[in-house]
């Protein structure tokens, strides 16, 4: 979460851990007693009043294995527009008051709501790079 310190804003909402993740959404993502998440901003809670026109995505995390790393996370049905309207969201939100944090982000992720075919996810992650999962397994994210 290196990239949110130089603002004063986002960096006072990094919390230790899975506390910053929602109560509901905690149990989907899935520590290993080697990888767990060192740190997350809930995203949404985070974004100044004046900028919550634009959709955003709820999470970023770092995890333990990875320091100085960012992961954005979204918890979401698959809606194809939505996830890209959010993503795009979000990247102008942080190129607006962070941009460090923008250049640091190494993964786009979403925790499925729901059910879609895998056919159809396989080939919008391969035209978008975001990467679905029904629980998010931190060992599996990409490494810097």
């Amino acid at each position: 979460m290196k990239a949110f310190s130089s603002n004063a804003h986002f960096s006072a909402h990094i919390k230790p851990g899975k506390q910053a993740i929602k109560n509901e959404h905690r149990d989907r993502f899935v520590e290993t007693p080697a990888v767990t998440v060192k740190a997350s901003l809930n995203f949404d809670a985070a974004t100044p009043r004046e900028l919550k026109q634009h959709k955003q995505w709820d999470y970023f995390i770092e995890v333990s294995h990875q320091a100085d790393t960012m992961h954005a996370v979204e918890v979401h049905a698959f809606e194809a527009s939505a996830l890209i309207s959010k993503r795009e969201g979000t990247r102008q939100i942080l190129r607006a008051r962070c941009p460090e944090a923008a250049d640091a982000i190494r993964s786009w992720n979403v925790i499925l709501r729901g059910e879609t075919r895998s056919d159809i996810l396989n080939r919008f992650s391969a035209e978008t790079k975001i990467k679905f999962h029904r629980n998010l397994l931190l060992s599996k994210l990409p490494n810097p």
